[in-house]
């Protein structure tokens, strides 16, 4: 298993493995799988070229198994932070450390790019995501209530961050 990064012209992957994760997890996105399916190629093929994102993926015998994503908030007072989104690892590689590994691989860029604090939202039935996300630093410092609505149930996430 490596942790790789995509070229702009391999958007096709990067669209696969994060329409299963929308389908798959749904309960750990706030972007729906009918949402993502709506988007153009090209805007498939911009989230990879963006210099303001930062993707990695996990890579097991030529297939993405897991990826992780943030982005840097723009001007001179909030470009120390970075939100994390797309958090996802295939549930057959589950419980093995990709999901650790890719978090450690986005921390060394960030930090690389004068990122003093990483920030996140979790869904509080995440029980896994969140053992991850504390294992790795991260504090929970508040709820935000109502967050999500799916299938006509709220959900609640929790707001957490980590400084580096």
């Amino acid at each position: 298993m490596e942790i790789i990064k995509l070229v702009p012209k391999d958007w096709e992957k990067y669209k696969k493995i994060r329409l299963e994760a929308l389908e798959k997890d749904s309960l750990a996105f706030g972007t729906s799988y009918e949402e993502a399916l709506k988007k153009s190629d090209e805007e498939w093929e911009t989230t990879l070229e963006k210099s303001d994102r930062y993707l990695f993926f996990a890579k097991f015998n030529d297939e993405l198994v897991g990826m992780v994503a943030a982005y840097k908030e723009d001007g001179e007072r909030l470009s120390h932070i970075a939100y994390i989104w797309g958090v996802y690892v295939r549930e057959e590689f589950r419980g093995k450390g990709i999901g650790k590994k890719l978090m450690e691989m986005l921390f060394a860029e960030l930090q690389k790019n004068n990122v003093a604090k990483a920030s996140l939202n979790v869904n509080t039935v995440q029980s896994n995501a969140v053992k991850l996300y504390e294992s790795l630093g991260f504090q929970t410092i508040g709820i935000a209530h109502k967050e999500m609505k799916i299938d006509g149930k709220y959900y609640d996430e929790y707001l957490m961050e980590k400084m580096f």
